[in-house]
């Protein structure tokens, strides 16, 4: 996992100190009515900053239906070109439909229809060609995966036109080739460092010229391929990239949720909204299955000293979830919120299989666990836990698919190996200094008495979580059992401690008098601000005192 607790080398000299990367997801810029929305906000956020926009490609509320998805399946299908044509026959419609219910600039319309047609029927003659020969490569790969982000962003460019803002349609699909990456390994600083630069130098030029630059996601040819180096959210990290390239204000990722939460909202109804969590919590979600947002985009906008913030496209008056370095500002994690270090949030990673495997004998283990290790990296795959002993390895892998079965079946020629699926991971989300002995103790504690089987527990190999595995048939009660034992308890604790402390600092501010000659001037009230601060310290100097106590 990429480190995130460095301190940034150097902290940016805002360039663009009045401009804003704003990125739209798929879903946030997938209709025609979703499209108006966005050229809204910006068209809103233009009255007192600039704006860069870069765009997924658009899709559905379900992601298996978008168009990279589609792609993707046309892709699968490359050998039938009845099947694949047809896919991209249907994106091509839909998108001609959303710029004709959109777009009422006669000119402008007939320009963005000519550009889709013309980019669709240049897709189906590629993929015919692939056909013929029956191979398709990474490059091809990436290709065609290209086309759904420079429709999107071409598309959405011509509505912004329509709509009376000036702007530009920026295609990175050729912003850089592998000839700018010779002898710079993949995914390093180095890497990192081309891409940004080579993206700001067409942004910027855009930005110089007063109009709003309409990005792709999507940023060409790199070795190894886009999608198999960094994945589906390679558009999150397209648009970070961007910002620290030319040194925006802040990086903006605009969802159809309102920010991060201590837990799912849709699972759990006690679960709060965050409204500032740091880099390495932000990662730890990542890594434990949320989608808010892309691994390396902390790396390269947080550690760059460029704060990242989550925002719902459907409430963007909102403040949203901001990401920064270090969270450490007054109510940093929920409106409730009075502890400093309590747990963050509850999050649990579906689709686990757990993998149990007994050593002959503690000479063994070894050749064992060195064979384990080789036969992962030799299947591309990371576990997600992993725990040790003379007796036993146990590894806890989300892994699906081919990658998977063919790792069990290499494993099951061990007859001490055991395989159970059907399982996943809970994980408790916590600041580095948190206690989080107590905070293990509390949730196993809350799992024994509610009969829910702890099979594995990953305790003291992160800072920022706790992690275990249990049933998938239990995860739901598991989830909302820990989130309201150790979060939901903390607030209501600290909601009844700031009633009788604000009731306390009220009662002495109004009976307390300063006699000056003979007037007498009454106390003014604490402000509310002060008020929260004052109770942060009281048990900033709690906790720090518990910390201190040693036992002879």
């Amino acid at each position: 996992m990429v480190s995130l607790i460095d301190e940034p080398s150097t902290m940016p000299a805002f360039k663009n100190s009045n401009t804003l990367v704003q990125k739209y997801g798929g879903t946030s810029v997938g209709t025609a009515k979703a499209m108006l929305n966005v050229a809204n906000i910006i068209k809103k956020t233009l009255e007192s900053s600039k704006v860069v926009a870069v765009l997924s490609a658009m899709s559905s509320y379900k992601k298996s239906e978008g168009t990279t998805s589609k792609l993707i399946q046309a892709m699968d299908n490359i050998n039938n070109s009845d099947i694949s044509i047809k896919i991209v026959n249907e994106i091509q419609e839909y998108h001609v439909s959303v710029a004709k219910e959109v777009i009422k600039t006669e000119a402008i319309l007939n320009e963005i229809v000519d550009s889709i047609n013309k980019e669709c029927n240049s897709l189906k003659i590629f993929m015919s060609a692939i056909a013929v020969v029956g191979e398709i490569s990474v490059k091809s790969k990436d290709y065609i995966i290209s086309v759904g982000e420079k429709l999107s962003a071409n598309l959405f460019s011509g509505i912004l036109k329509s709509q009376g803002i000036d702007s530009e349609y920026i295609n990175l699909e050729h912003a850089v080739n592998y000839d700018d990456f010779n002898d710079i390994p993949n995914l390093s600083d180095k890497f990192f460092q081309v891409l940004s630069e080579k993206f700001a130098k067409p942004v910027q030029a855009c930005l110089d010229s007063n109009k709003v630059p309409v990005v792709t996601g999507f940023f060409g040819l790199i070795p190894g391929s886009l999608l198999n180096t960094i994945g589906r959210g390679y558009t999150d990290l397209c648009a970070a990239l961007i910002a620290v390239g030319i040194k925006a204000r802040e990086l903006q990722i605009w969802k159809e949720v309102d920010g991060i939460f201590t837990a799912d909202p849709n699972k759990n109804p006690k679960a709060k909204l965050l409204k500032e969590l740091s880099a390495s919590e932000a990662a730890e979600l990542t890594l434990f299955g949320s989608e808010v947002i892309h691994p390396y985009v902390m790396k390269q906008a947080v550690l760059s000293g460029i704060p990242v913030k989550i925002k719902c496209v459907f409430n963007p008056e909102d403040q949203g979830t901001l990401i920064v370095l270090d969270s450490k500002s007054e109510d940093s994690k929920s409106e409730d919120t009075v502890y400093e270090n309590e747990p963050t949030a509850v999050i649990v990673k579906d689709n686990a299989t757990l993998i149990h495997i007994d050593l002959d004998t503690p000479s063994s283990s070894f050749n064992t666990i060195y064979s384990l290790l080789h036969q992962l990296e030799k299947k591309d795959i990371s576990p997600d836990l992993v725990s040790i002993s003379q007796q036993k390895v146990l590894l806890a892998l989300t892994e699906t698919g081919k990658k998977l079965e063919k790792f069990i079946q290499t494993i099951k020629t061990n007859e001490f190996a055991e395989v159970k699926r059907d399982m996943c991971i809970l994980a408790i989300i916590t600041p580095p200094f948190v206690d989080k002995l107590s905070l293990a103790t509390r949730m196993l504690n809350i799992l024994s008495k509610n009969n829910i089987k702890v099979e594995m527990i990953s305790h003291g190999a992160s800072n920022n979580n706790i992690a275990c595995v249990i049933s998938s048939k239990e995860s739901l009660k598991a989830m909302q059992l820990v989130h309201d034992e150790c979060i939901s308890e903390n607030i209501s604790k600290t909601c009844e401690i700031k009633e009788k402390i604000l009731e306390e600092e009220l009662s002495t501010s109004e009976i307390s008098t300063i006699s000056k000659d003979s007037n007498s001037t009454a106390v003014s009230k604490p402000s509310k601000l002060k008020k929260f601060s004052g109770i942060k310290k009281i048990f900033r100097f709690k906790r720090s005192k518990k910390n201190n106590i040693k036992i002879n």
